[in-house]
């Protein structure tokens, strides 16, 4: 039996080892010619018997993969989910369909579709121009407003913007990075409301239009004085009826609402005293590049597994979709920072990180001759560190010790002394 994998990176990249488990050979298919630099060091390619890179047209490519007679195709990352619903749909096997696909993409018509289905939704504007961003803005009278891309993600280019002066500064921001890091072109910019609340994510997986809950997270956040949100944890939480049954409620109608019937979603609400408001969806697993043995640790239903068993064994997850979310033990992701850039020369207090008592896992995305970039956004973040342990007041030491140690656990040759020695050697 064979399947397709769209761009296994991230958190999908743990895909392939788990179908193949269930005794599936994964074929790899690269949406892009290059790995977006963000996902690149996520890529295992040792997982797949057989790699294509797409350069078009659909048909062509799946050609090649028909011969394989796969049972289905997923996205990895965010980057693979429209290629990933053409695939599906030309090679006649069951998928989300290609007609809301741009919508499970582009911010903006999110936004637009939940609208229409007449569910909350923040105000936005999406503009082509700096004039007609700026012209927008200032119909807003004064309102706090968010500046982001349409199409990317990990919060690259999204900034709160007080002032008309910040709404330009963060387009131009948005306008002159001709490619964002998923690799798309950044030609329009979305412009929206402030809207502020405490952030849930709600992931989940579906099959046959049928909508497990399987995972409950909270974000927290940094804002930087440049407008910056910087990811600070991702914590699991329990589920309280009480609290959360109108966020999970309002994230089943975003995904039915978006066309996702098969497959995992992972959707990002921010819920105050005025309702639950989408910030955006991925019809895909969360990312973080979260091990899958710790998911299936610190959850009862962690949704990369039951997304696994959802493709290759539908009739069992049929019956999995009975078991109830449960937080099993308690479980951060822990998103690094860096207050410097340039070349790293030397990486301290591994040991020490590793040894706190919550220590599951750290994934380093710079390595030492890499380059290391101020924290703006997850692509710039050195890596994640996963505590997970049976007491939360462990967990919450932990971070605070590691948050410390981070200060100087990179030493860098800063780009000026690389730019006087480069010039002294020649």
């Amino acid at each position: 039996m064979f399947c397709v994998i769209v761009d296994g990176y991230s958190t999908g990249a743990g895909l392939a080892a788990e179908f193949s488990k269930q005794g599936f050979s994964c074929i790899h298919v690269h949406s892009q010619p290059t790995i977006p630099k963000v996902y690149a060091h996520t890529y295992k390619s040792s997982d797949y018997c057989a790699s294509y890179v797409y350069e078009g047209p659909i048909n062509a490519l799946a050609t090649k993969l028909s011969a394989y007679r796969p049972r289905f195709v997923i996205p990895g990352a965010e980057c693979g989910i429209e290629l990933a619903d053409s695939l599906a749909e030309t090679l006649g096997v069951f998928s989300n369909g290609t007609t809301l696909s741009a919508c499970r993409r582009d911010k903006h018509l999110m936004s637009v579709i939940i609208k229409s289905e007449g569910m909350n939704n923040i105000p936005s504007f999406c503009a082509s121009t700096l004039d007609g961003a700026l012209t927008w803005a200032s119909a807003r009278n004064g309102k706090k407003l968010v500046v982001k891309p349409l199409n990317s993600a990990g919060g690259e280019g999204v900034k709160i913007c007080q002032s008309l002066q910040d709404v330009e500064t963060a387009c131009l921001d948005i306008f002159s990075t001709k490619i964002n890091m998923l690799g798309f072109k950044n030609n329009k910019v979305l412009l929206q409301h402030y809207i502020e609340g405490e952030e849930y994510v709600i992931n989940t997986v579906s099959y046959g239009g049928q909508h497990k809950l399987c995972e409950l997270w909270q974000y927290t956040r940094l804002q930087r004085t440049s407008g910056e949100q910087i990811y600070d944890t991702a914590t699991i939480v329990d589920y309280d009826p009480l609290v959360h049954k109108e966020v999970v409620d309002y994230a089943m109608d975003v995904i039915t609402a978006l066309g996702v019937k098969y497959g995992p979603a992972h959707v990002e609400i921010i819920k105050n005293n005025k309702g639950c408001f989408l910030v955006e969806l991925g019809a895909r697993l969360m990312g973080a590049n979260l091990p899958f043995p710790l998911l299936a640790q610190c959850i009862s239903t962690p949704q990369a597994l039951m997304t696994v068993t959802a493709y290759a064994d539908p009739e069992k997850f049929k019956q999995q979709c009975k078991l109830v979310y449960q937080v099993k033990q308690p479980l951060l992701a822990l998103f690094m920072m860096s207050n410097h850039a340039g070349v790293v020369t030397s990486i301290h207090h591994l040991e020490k990180i590793q040894s706190c008592k919550s220590f599951f896992d750290m994934k380093l995305a710079v390595k030492l001759g890499g380059m290391l970039s101020t924290t703006a956004d997850y692509k710039t973040s050195p890596g994640m560190i996963y505590l997970s342990h049976p007491d939360k007041s462990v967990i919450f030491s932990d971070m605070q010790y590691i948050r410390t140690l981070e200060k100087n656990m990179f030493t860098v040759m800063e780009a000026q002394k690389i730019e006087s020695e480069s010039v002294t050697s020649s």
